[in-house]
């Protein structure tokens, strides 16, 4: 009988790749440590034994985490096996800015499904191109007492190789540019209209983004308006919540100070724009 076997991610890395999952499928950026220690201990505990292996190990091998599956569970060869390799990963621009949107758009709130959403309805943007994402140094400051608790854990537990090393982490979010405007622009006509206000919110309120970049996606939507004015008008009504803590999720991501009144002014732009 073969033993279970469970890969297994730092807590940092952890933190980062469960974030982008998240905000794929609708939720918002939110800086917040996803814990598995608890779910480890317990699964051990009630399987008895568990095999376990740290997740950067398994990268390593030629035929990446599923060539070690088939081979560390003896399988047979695993160049024998059609495997598909992909980077599920999104941009530092895609995250950011899907993050965003689904602040501002939620696909839930108070348990209460949005009937404008629907599953990956953004998903027209995922391959958004940019550097990979990385957290902000200010967005590491803020999970970075829970993440090392979390590390704690698993060195008791697991040991210093599931454990993270120096964590990586950049001055400031990625820069806008050209291509991706253009290629915002370009998706457009296959993203769901109610999340086209969001996105010029991103662009207009941004202190990164150039008004050069905003100009191409503004004129899209401009083009593309008569055929879902109703749909876009619906996406103008931001959760107001989220657009409280605009400035806080700019100034971790961009180092530069908004105030309210500076985002109220950009929600009266894009109310102009749509």
């Amino acid at each position: 009988m073969l033993e279970p076997v469970c890969f297994i991610r730092s807590p940092f890395e952890m933190a980062t790749s469960g974030l982008q999952e998240n905000i794929k499928h609708g939720h918002k950026f939110m800086l917040k440590p996803v814990r598995k220690f608890e779910a480890v201990e317990k699964l051990k505990a009630s399987l008895g034994e568990l095999q376990t292996y740290p997740f950067e190990k398994t990268k390593l091998h030629p035929l990446g985490p599923v060539g070690f599956f088939i081979e560390t569970l003896e399988l047979g060869d695993p160049a024998a096996f059609k495997i598909f390799r992909q980077n599920e990963t999104m941009s530092d621009r895609a995250t950011r800015l899907i993050g965003f949107v689904n602040r501002l758009q939620p696909i839930s709130t108070d348990g209460k499904v949005n009937p404008h959403r629907f599953y990956d309805d953004a998903s027209p943007l995922w391959d958004l191109p940019g550097r990979k994402f990385v957290f902000t140094d200010s967005e590491k400051q803020v999970l970075y007492d829970r993440i090392m608790d979390e590390n704690e854990k698993y060195q008791k537990f697991l040991g210093p190789e599931y454990c993270d090393g120096p964590f990586e982490g950049t001055p400031t979010a990625d820069n806008w540019s050209e291509e991706a405007s253009a290629f915002v622009a370009k998706a457009l006509p296959t993203l769901n209209p109610l999340l086209w206000p969001s996105i010029c919110l991103y662009l207009e309120v941004n202190p990164q983004i150039d008004p050069s970049f905003t100009a191409p996606v503004i004129s899209a939507i401009q083009q593309l308006l008569p055929k879902h004015k109703e749909m876009v008008r619906k996406g103008l009504a931001f959760h107001e919540q989220a657009l409280e803590k605009v400035p806080h999720f700019l100034r971790l991501s961009t180092g530069v100070r908004i105030t309210h009144q500076d985002v109220a002014r950009a929600v009266e732009r894009v109310s102009r724009i749509c």
